[in-house]
């Protein structure tokens, strides 16, 4: 059994940024998590700084059985800059939001960990980091595209002290995607494909590096001014780099229909029926995730 207490405190100059709501899961709401910034012309500078302090029972999650629990007091610091298009907070009005044509969201962070514990816990101290890219053209228009790109560094440790053995680990992702939206928005389908490319940054388990290739696609009907009908799907394909990775090549793909609305106006309801399956090369039977 693991069990992990977290007391949160957080500051911010001005407002919280996008990126350090995602960083930071008490900031999720938009209503705590995004400000009105600092305006620079036609774009808006949001810096922000959270901290975070908890208690990790089990933190290289062992089995009691086999190595000693080594338990841990966690620090996080996550400083943070975002740079955007004006937003809804200073444009106000629909009318005025409708004429943009162009949105963008440039973001970056990084969060220093530290421990209090064992020396093998002190050791574990390590800086994650972050930066993504989002473009939207013509959001409101009956045709309109989407661009973007990220970067994810995050440190995670194996069941093994030893640093140099470690789940270590970085993502560059990026991807596009065109939206079609007839009937002044009622109605509106994405298509879009993603590439991401994991790698793992200690030797020992480079051979788990691998590259995804993804072919998404979503649509909604608006049927009344707060209900919907929802449909998404993608076909992913994971690829290892090395050809004698001990993980197998694989495919994956997921279908889903679903309703969301208001049932009355102090109940809102979001349902989805789907399917999913996964298949492997070298693997004979259909393997459910």
């Amino acid at each position: 059994m693991k069990l992990r207490l977290t007391l949160a405190a957080t500051s911010a100059v001005l407002t919280f940024s996008s990126f350090a709501a995602a960083q930071q899961p008490w900031l999720g709401d938009s209503r705590y998590g995004d400000g009105i910034g600092i305006r620079a012309g036609n774009f808006e500078l949001h810096p922000s700084i959270a901290g975070e302090f908890g208690y990790d029972s089990n933190y290289f999650q062992r089995a009691e059985t086999e190595e000693p629990i080594e338990d841990a007091f966690r620090l996080r610091v996550t400083p943070a800059l975002s740079l955007s298009t004006l937003t809804k907070g200073r444009l106000g009005s629909e009318e005025v939001q409708a004429d943009q044509d162009f949105r963008m969201q440039a973001s970056l962070y990084a969060s220093y960990n530290e421990f209090f514990g064992s020396d093998e816990i002190v050791e574990q101290r390590h800086l994650d980091a972050g930066v993504g890219l989002r473009v939207d053209i013509a959001p409101q228009r009956q045709f309109g595209a989407d661009i973007y790109g990220d970067f994810v560094r995050q440190g995670e440790p194996s069941n093994l002290a030893d640093t140099n053995e470690a789940f270590d680990r970085g993502t560059a992702r990026g991807g596009a995607g065109v939206t079609w939206r007839p009937g002044g928005g009622l109605f509106d389908w994405r298509l879009g494909y993603e590439g991401a490319y994991n790698y793992f940054e200690d030797e020992i388990y480079t051979d788990l590096n691998n590259v995804q290739h993804t072919i998404n696609t979503r649509g909604r009907w608006r049927f009344l001014p707060r209900s919907a009908l929802l449909y998404d799907a993608e076909y992913a394909m994971t690829r290892y780099v090395d050809e004698n990775s001990p993980q197998p090549n694989g495919d994956y793909v997921q279908a889903r229909l679903g309703f969301s609305g208001l049932v009355t106006r102090q109940l809102a309801l979001l349902g989805l029926i789907g399917w999913n399956s996964s298949f492997y090369e070298g693997v004979d039977s259909l393997t459910p995730p």
